[in-house]
């Protein structure tokens, strides 16, 4: 069931490909209707669970948003950056070994599922860069 609070720009995520790419080879997880990334190993929809935690398992990194992707990330043991915005706070689901970009505002963590009367100010405000810089300074120690 999608909750667009929780989504981020996928221009933004087609920024943060661009740049790691450079240096890593970058996967594409999720179901067949996510958004394609350009220049990415396309598995959208072509990945059991198992198989989806094995390409986890064998990552440097994940970047994605809180979700599945981010639990099972975290259940095969690989370090992740996560986008939070503002919808929930990094402490009510998020791990201390991630790299977990919230942005606090008076109105979050607002727990709304599609309506923001703030137009998502709170994901508006986190930027590629802040992905790139979150990426590289877990891929550095690893």
């Amino acid at each position: 069931m999608p909750i667009s609070t929780k989504e981020w720009s996928v221009e933004r995520m087609q920024e943060v490909v661009d740049v790691l790419r450079r240096d890593v080879e970058v996967v594409q997880l999720g179901v067949a209707t996510d958004p394609p990334l350009a220049h990415v190993v396309d598995y959208r929809g072509r990945t059991s669970l198992r198989q989806a935690a094995g390409l986890l398992a064998g990552s440097t990194i994940f970047v994605g948003l809180v979700g599945f992707l981010m639990h099972l990330a975290r259940a095969v043991g690989t370090p992740s950056v996560i986008v939070f915005g503002g919808r929930e706070h990094p402490s009510q689901s998020g791990y201390t070994m991630n790299r977990n970009i919230f942005t606090e505002l008076p109105c979050s963590p607002c727990w709304y599922w599609n309506h923001c009367p703030y137009e998502h100010e709170c994901m508006r405000r986190i930027t590629a860069r802040d992905v790139i810089e979150a990426a590289r300074a877990l891929m550095e120690r690893r």
